[in-house]
């Protein structure tokens, strides 16, 4: 009960992929769909980029501290154990003119004249997330208070 109603239609010219349009094609719509991507990340992202971001919310910022180069040479050399723990030292020793210690000297300055008429001396380091320099900071702020001649006592904890 099987009948051909119309013969199979066949072009001169055999049917393939034009491979350079679908190249083009193809980076095209992957440039656009990568920057739509960035923009859709910038709009919906929510962090601090600006000291001024947080002064607009009516708080004070009293220190901006830079990101140390040698620090970070410090931390690949432990991650790599090209040096052992005892021969690590403090920025705050090992390179007291180090961009991030001034920034901290001047974070000292801030916070002792914020806090001349304060009920107490406690000063709390923390950050959103693991990885962003709390202890950095918070050591490194220890030691150079801790060369003015005042009494330190630092507690680094996880909660």
């Amino acid at each position: 009960n099987v009948r051909i109603l119309d013969s199979a239609a066949t072009y001169a010219k055999a049917v393939k992929p034009k491979k350079p349009l679908l190249v083009v094609l193809a980076t095209l719509l992957g440039g656009m769909l990568s920057v739509g991507g960035v923009l859709v990340k910038a709009a919906l992202h929510r962090g601090v980029e600006n000291p001024d971001d947080i002064e607009q919310l009516g708080l004070s910022v009293y220190a901006s501290v830079p990101k140390s180069i040698l620090q970070l040479e410090f931390a690949e050399k432990i991650n790599k154990k090209r040096k052992s723990l005892q021969e690590m030292m403090l920025l705050a020793e090992s390179n007291p003119a180090d961009l991030s210690i001034e920034a901290l000297r001047g974070l000292r300055t801030s916070l002792h004249f914020a806090m001349l008429e304060a009920k107490n001396n406690v000063v709390m380091i923390s950050g959103p997330a693991p990885g962003i320099g709390k202890s950095f900071v918070s050591t490194n702020f220890a030691a150079v208070v801790a060369k003015t001649g005042q009494k330190v006592l630092l507690i680094d904890a996880d909660m």
